[in-house]
């Protein structure tokens, strides 16, 4: 009887140990740095809302791409509409998804970007959205080729502008 309440008060205090250094993660990371036109590199944003925490489909792949694709020269943030900060980010860990997460307002976004906050995939140059994938009622989003496309001829018009991103 003693060991039991022993190995349970030990599995306890591991659970709640756990749980305590998991908060502290969580608040760091819904902490993020401010999504702004300050950053220089092409900024692509996956717009989400509470419903996508239930969708059967995502961009997760497609975003998983680009991240490996385009290594530094694409900064990608998901930023949740309303939704809560750790469950948002709980999502992005069972995604296997590490890209930054700013949670918001619908408002918020448009201030930033002036640009609506609709559901989808925005790509986002000089502080302004250039390109949407709107995922719609369905959350159709776009594929990993057609995202890689945009993407890529965003970074070819920048490097003929002269104003590439730092590698």
């Amino acid at each position: 009887m003693m060991r039991d309440r022993r190995l349970l008060l030990s599995s306890m205090t591991l659970c709640v140990a756990a749980a305590l250094s998991f908060a502290g993660r969580e608040k760091q990371h819904a902490a993020a740095a401010p999504v702004g036109p300050s950053d220089q590199r092409l900024l692509v944003t996956w717009v989400f809302r509470p419903d996508g925490f239930l969708a059967c489909r995502s961009p997760a792949s497609a975003l998983r791409h680009l991240t490996s694709d385009f290594q530094g020269r694409v900064r990608i943030v998901a930023y949740g509409v309303g939704v809560d900060a750790h469950r948002a980010h709980a999502m992005l860990r069972r995604e296997r998804l590490d890209v930054e997460l700013v949670t918001g307002s619908a408002d918020g976004y448009r201030r930033v970007y002036a640009a609506n906050a609709a559901t989808g995939i925005h790509i986002v140059r000089d502080g302004r959205v250039v390109q949407s994938f709107e995922a719609g009622p369905s959350n159709l989003y776009p594929s990993v080729g057609a995202l890689r496309s945009a993407v890529q001829h965003l970074l070819a018009a920048d490097k003929n502008r002269g104003t590439t991103a730092p590698r």
